[in-house]
């Protein structure tokens, strides 16, 4: 199929819910008016660093979307638009049952939060699968959004679900891939757990709206728990506290019976959880949410030596070379 058969098949059906601002994908550009503050996100993916060929496309749709949203759930933002680049490589796994499975992945999760594609590019190469998504949220005028830059001395810090998940899960995804074995001792039924929590991470959009006008600042975590504090940290001009006892490990985590999994845990990333700095008063009011949080520390004055956060475990400061991941 060439370009213009696959965006009249397969992507056009997404904009049906916003065709005036998609102008039916007919145009050079999409058209947004808008009364609020438009929030805005750009993220990639690409084939081999950050999916396997082999994963299944519903799975590649939901990673482009919940990566993409979990950076306008930090904001507090609800999404509401989407564009789409995507560059298909020639002479690959790519098919109609490929691209009909993906497509409609990508239609239950703009249902799931009620936003829609306006725009996009197609393209084709002789290389890898590329994908990017820029998605477009919005806060009411008269509400700040939540920041990484404005956590206030005597809040607590607190982090949405369980943390590791995602790290463990690609480890494993990457010995089955590969054909590889993991020297880790685990259930079938853990494995599969954290494999899914790898291939298909779940945004928190609904908390990130609720912490608007709660929470000092807040950041979501895909780099790894303790590089992406210490950023928040950093921008804030504050010091974090950490104790890592505390941080949510999911039961299959803690069945991992290695020396190291705490520290691989809390610096591996792809959790796609927020962290977020909070009064103890505005911290009450999230009693009855459906999602599990937790405190995990606290913030204080940066002291002289200018470190922006220290990490204990058993009442011993923890060191790491590697506090997340980088390229």
């Amino acid at each position: 199929m060439n370009e213009f058969k696959i965006i009249e098949k397969y992507f056009a059906p997404l904009t049906k819910q916003a065709t005036t601002e998609s102008l039916g994908l007919k145009d050079d550009c999409a058209v947004i008016t808008s009364q609020n503050q438009i929030i805005i996100n750009v993220d990639s993916i690409i084939e081999g660093e950050h999916f396997f060929p082999q994963d299944p496309p519903s799975s590649i749709a939901h990673k482009l979307l919940n990566v993409n949203l979990s950076d306008i759930a930090s904001m507090g933002a609800t999404p509401k638009y989407w564009t789409l680049a995507i560059t298909l490589p020639r002479n690959s796994f790519i098919n109609e049952l490929w691209l009909q499975e993906f497509t409609n992945t990508l239609a239950k999760i703009q249902q799931q939060y009620n936003f829609y594609l306006i725009s996009g590019d197609t393209t084709f190469s002789n290389h890898s699968l590329m994908l990017s998504a820029n998605i477009f949220g919005e806060i009411p005028k008269n509400i700040t959004p939540l920041k990484k830059s404005t956590a206030q001395i005597g809040d607590i810090i607190c982090v949405s679900g369980s943390i590791g998940d995602g790290y463990w899960g690609l480890q494993m995804r990457q010995s089955e891939v590969n054909n590889q074995a993991l020297n880790i001792h685990i259930s079938p039924e853990d494995k599969k757990y954290l494999i899914n929590r790898y291939l298909y991470p779940q945004a928190r959009i609904n908390l990130g709206k609720l912490l608007l006008n709660k929470a000092s600042a807040c950041t979501d975590i895909s780099d790894g728990l303790w590089a992406d504090i210490e950023k928040l940290c950093k921008y804030s001009t504050v010091h974090g506290v950490i104790n890592v006892e505390d941080i949510p490990l999911s039961q299959a985590v803690h069945n991992i019976t290695i020396e190291d999994k705490t520290i691989k845990s809390i610096t591996g990333g792809d959790d796609y959880e927020l962290a977020f700095c909070i009064s103890e008063e505005n911290f009450a009011e999230l009693k009855n949410i459906d999602i599990l949080i937790t405190k995990i520390g606290y913030i204080k004055e940066i002291d002289n030596t200018n470190h922006h956060i220290s990490l204990f475990h058993n009442g011993n400061l923890l060191h790491t070379s590697k506090k997340g991941y980088n390229y």
